[in-house]
Formats: structure tokens, C-alpha cells, sequence
């Protein structure tokens, strides 16, 4: 799965229904989010993370994150999600 910036609150659930999907049609047991599309992240972009890897642990997978910009992992933390989404 591919994140790229601007994501808007309004896109959030059709990544959630994307992320889903995807597990659904797979026997994977990792989720690769690939967010080196994200050159710009905002708290928008960290809210549609958490909220894809809620929906994919939700069927017993985990989602694991690539490419992250070091502002990213920055917002990641300080939002206290930088254990959750590594």
C-alpha cells in the first residue's frame, strides 16, 4: 500500500477500506505501507496510519511502515504512536 501527501480527512476511510482489501484478498501476514510519498506528512497523515493499521491488526495482521521521512517519525513520536506504526 502506497501513502502519498495531501491525504484529507475525508480520504481516510477509503485508505481503511483500501488497507482491508488488501488483507482481505491476501494470506500476508504484514501490511507493507509504503509512505515515502509523504514528503510533507501533517497530523492528517499520521491519523490515516494509525486508523490503516488499526483496520488491518482488526483482522489479525500487522502493518509495518517504509520509507518514512525522519518529520514523520518525529510526529510519530511525539504523537505517541512511534512504537505502534514503526
Amino acid at each position: 500500500m502506497v501513502l502519498a501527501c495531501p491525504i484529507a480527512p475525508q480520504d481516510i476511510p477509503a485508505l481503511c477500506r483500501r488497507a482491508r482489501t488488501l488483507a482481505e484478498r491476501s494470506d500476508v501476514e504484514l501490511v507493507v505501507c509504503d509512505v515515502g510519498g509523504l514528503v510533507e506528512p501533517d497530523v492528517v497523515a499520521v491519523e490515516a496510519l494509525a486508523r490503516v493499521q488499526l483496520t488491518v491488526r482488526r483482522l489479525g495482521r500487522r502493518v509495518m511502515v517504509r520509507n518514512s521521512c525522519g518529520e514523520l517519525q518525529e510526529l510519530l513520536a511525539f504523537m505517541g504512536l512511534g512504537d505502534i506504526l514503526r
